[in-house]
């Protein structure tokens, strides 16, 4: 069913385009200038446009404005179109980089799949290894418990006879201390017999000596004796002189000295 326009312009119109017929047809619909984008920011009727247009005469200026910085945009975009070249080689840069990175990334991740299977394959190996380590370690212990336990007895075994035989060497070492003792004084007492020992023989010598000179005495009276001429017998009764006796011993050439 057609109804009036809102705003009370001559249009009829629907209720289901209602609000179209405002934005875009109504001429008491509010509008902005055509020239927003380039600075004016007055609005009115739709049907006033021609007399804002018409009336205000500093759009010019708006459009001289507009073109000066269209301008710059213009510059501005063509320095951003010789950016965007750059861009865009630099993009076909890393894209073949990219690419093989992408390339070496496959290679690295098949190479850590093969690591990573190897170490899975190595770990496997490894807890296998240390189950049985765990296992020989328990058995060691408990060999070695046992093993420690018959030392320890074997130990104890050791100790109670080398205490017996500390105490026989106790015994022994007594022994031989009053054996030394023993063999001290009878070192004194030889010691002492060896000196009266010495000025025996001091004795011996000396006596000795004066048996050599008395010998000598003899030997050299003897030798005068053999070498006299016998004499001639004046007659048959008259007897050989008697021989020379030896001098008589001088109990001061050989002192007694065991007396001494």
């Amino acid at each position: 069913m057609p109804i009036f326009c809102k705003l009370w312009c001559t249009s009829e119109t629907t209720r289901a385009i209602m609000a179209k017929h405002i934005e875009d047809e109504c001429p008491k619909g509010t509008i902005p200038c055509p020239f927003l984008t380039m600075g004016c920011k007055d609005k009115f009727q739709r049907s006033t446009l021609a007399a804002h247009i018409a009336l205000y005469d500093y759009h010019s200026n708006f459009i001289q404005s507009f073109s000066s910085k269209n301008q710059q945009l213009l510059d501005q975009s063509a320095k951003l179109q010789l950016y965007i070249n750059s861009c865009n080689k630099r993009n076909s840069d890393c894209l073949a980089i990219n690419k093989n990175l992408q390339e070496e990334k496959v290679k690295l991740q098949d190479a850590v799949y093969a690591r990573d299977t190897l170490i899975q394959a190595s770990g496997n190996k490894l807890q296998i290894i240390l189950e049985q380590h765990k296992q020989d370690t328990e058995a060691l212990q408990s060999l070695t418990i046992n093993s420690f336990k018959d030392k320890i007895e074997l130990l104890h075994t050791q100790v109670e006879v080398i205490q017996g035989e500390k105490k026989v060497l106790s015994k022994n070492f007594a022994t031989l201390q009053t054996n030394y003792l023993q063999l001290l004084n009878q070192n004194a007492r030889l010691t002492k017999e060896g000196k009266a020992h010495e000025f025996d023989k001091a004795c011996y010598l000396s006596e000795l000596k004066v048996l050599q000179d008395e010998k000598k005495t003899l030997d050299d009276l003897l030798a005068r004796y053999r070498s006299q001429p016998s004499p001639k017998p004046s007659s048959p009764s008259l007897s050989p002189p008697p021989p020379s006796s030896p001098p008589p011993h001088s109990s001061n050439s050989s002192p007694n000295c065991r007396n001494q």
